[in-house]
């Protein structure tokens, strides 16, 4: 099985900068109360270090990212975009809703069903609202929406970081068990402890701000922004058909 390394622009986005903000307390406090942490050889060692600690929290927080996305889904009743496509959802318009469904439509192949047989047969809508979905993804990834890949990656690093938040919390408490353990044995400069302390606490305070309401809002703004794109797409021509 073929590792790969290589970090493109939604790893970067979604799954680094999540693992980077859960690693900055620990971070903050060897490069705080290690002053050989600070020189030349201790940087080497401690970036080498960092990148193996950040290789394996972005697994982890794709990991548990996806665990979380699939509970919430349970928990919201479905995908949005799948939520926003049903009749009885009313985040849309109905006149919005039935132009982005021809696209969808004219994209697909398919055929939605009309509001009483979605509640005949609410699971079968839904398949058939997800493959459209499906079939949209695949247009937007021939010709990229950089709307719909900011606000993809904005999901991404919401979802991660709230599925990291057990983590960082944990973190975030033993770094601040540290600083006052080594200030009451006197065993490192105030300002240094001050200083990495003050990393803790706004690292915890942002993952406290990070809940799966977070994660709800910023999955509406991304199926919102795919959505839209099917004002965009345009009419396959009669000659390529």
């Amino acid at each position: 099985m073929k590792l790969r390394l290589a970090i493109d622009a939604y790893d970067l986005r979604a799954r680094l900068f999540p693992a980077l903000v859960i690693s900055f307390p620990a971070l903050a406090f060897i490069y705080a109360v290690i002053p050989s942490a600070r020189g030349f050889w201790g940087g080497m060692s401690g970036s080498i270090l960092e990148a193996a600690v950040l290789f394996v929290l972005m697994r982890i927080g794709r990991d548990r990212g996806a665990r979380l996305q699939d509970k919430l889904y349970g928990i919201w009743g479905g995908k949005p975009t799948t939520i926003m496509l049903r009749h009885r959802d009313h985040s849309l318009d109905a006149h919005t809703k039935e132009r982005y469904k021809q696209t969808l439509a004219r994209l697909s192949g398919l055929v939605f069903p009309s509001e009483a047989e979605e509640l005949a047969a609410p699971e079968s809508a839904d398949e058939l609202h997800e493959s459209a979905i499906r079939a949209l993804l695949e247009q937007r990834r021939r010709s990229p929406d950089k709307l719909v890949f900011t606000e993809n990656c904005n999901y991404g690093f919401v979802r991660n970081l709230v599925g990291l938040k057990p983590i960082g919390l944990a973190t975030v408490l033993l770094t601040l068990a540290a600083d006052v353990f080594l200030y009451l044995r006197r065993a490192a400069d105030l300002k240094s402890l001050g200083v990495s302390a003050l990393v803790s606490l706004l690292t915890g305070s942002m993952l406290l701000l990070m809940t799966e309401g977070s994660v709800r809002r910023t999955a509406n703004a991304y199926a919102i922004a795919l959505l839209r794109t099917c004002e965009t797409t345009r009419r396959p021509s009669r000659a390529a058909t």
